[in-house]
């Protein structure tokens, strides 16, 4: 797919810029915090590992933000075929990053030992979110070529064959409405329990908002294959889920009081270790 008119590149790259810059400066900090506090190192494997996903993804935004200056794909075929793979890869990671922070916490208030599982899971969000990634590499959907003025589109949505179909169907089902399922019942039990206030509900609302006008738009294409998208729709569309990762190190930490804790002592405070954190621990 590509962009003509200048005004809608221009939005589409202050997004991604905004994206880029927010989500790293975001996940720095999270990083920054969780080297002074040892055992939210431990406690938070799954915030890191959404952490490293939505970096990842971040870090693929940055040929399209290139291009789009460049006004032209400049990485060529091979290019755009590693972005594709990666981006979509990282995204599948970070989407299960989301929901399984979300069923963490539920396990945690309820006492049950979900630390002995919690790699094991992560592991399997990899090795999924990856497999998935890479699936149209074997003929089940297709990736967008490149092009002249390629604006970073990962998916071929011109194509309506069944592979397409499928692959959306699954995408769909795996990656959008389990993971929502997931989160929205995982925190509301956390709400019932009295553990987390009715706040934490931003993330799968946040989610709903940057992810459904793309999935529906996606089944929709490979149903509708007639149906010409404007451009002004495209940019609507697809900028969703890629400025979802500059709001996701800042929901996670508002949203839960132990991490906005650790930040006020880490980054107001200077503590480290030593401090007041790791004394209530012992």
């Amino acid at each position: 797919m590509e962009l003509q008119e200048t005004s809608l590149k221009s939005l589409y790259f202050l997004l991604l810029s905004f994206s880029t810059f927010f989500c790293s400066i975001g996940y720095i900090i999270y990083f920054y915090v969780i080297t002074k506090r040892k055992h939210l190192r431990r406690k938070y494997v799954w915030m890191t590992s959404l952490a490293l996903a939505d970096f990842f993804f971040a870090l693929n935004l940055l040929p399209i933000l290139i291009s789009l200056v460049k006004d032209k794909w400049v990485f060529g075929i091979y290019g755009g075929l590693v972005n594709s793979i990666l981006s979509l890869s990282s995204g599948f990671v970070g989407i299960a990053g989301a929901q399984g922070i979300a069923i963490h916490r539920h396990e945690v208030e309820q006492g049950k030992d979900a630390q002995t599982s919690q790699k094991f899971r992560i592991g399997m969000a990899w090795v999924t979110g990856i497999a998935m990634g890479v699936v149209p590499s074997l003929g089940i959907g297709h990736y967008e070529e490149a092009t002249e003025t390629s604006f970073g589109c990962l998916l071929d949505m011109s194509k309506s064959d069944l592979s397409s179909f499928i692959y959306m169907v699954a995408c769909f089902g795996f990656f959008a409405v389990f993971p929502l399922w997931r989160m929205v019942t995982s925190y509301y039990k956390l709400i019932k329990m009295n553990k987390a206030n009715w706040s934490v509900l931003v993330i799968p609302v946040v989610f709903v908002l940057c992810y459904a006008p793309f999935s529906v738009h996606a089944l929709a294409a490979v149903k509708i294959p007639h149906h010409v998208p404007s451009e002004l729709e495209i940019v609507l569309v697809h900028c969703g889920p890629k400025i979802l990762i500059a709001f996701n190190p800042f929901m996670y930490v508002l949203t839960n009081t132990e991490l906005l804790s650790a930040y006020k002592s880490v980054i107001v405070n200077g503590e480290d270790d030593s401090g007041a954190d790791e004394r209530k621990q012992e």
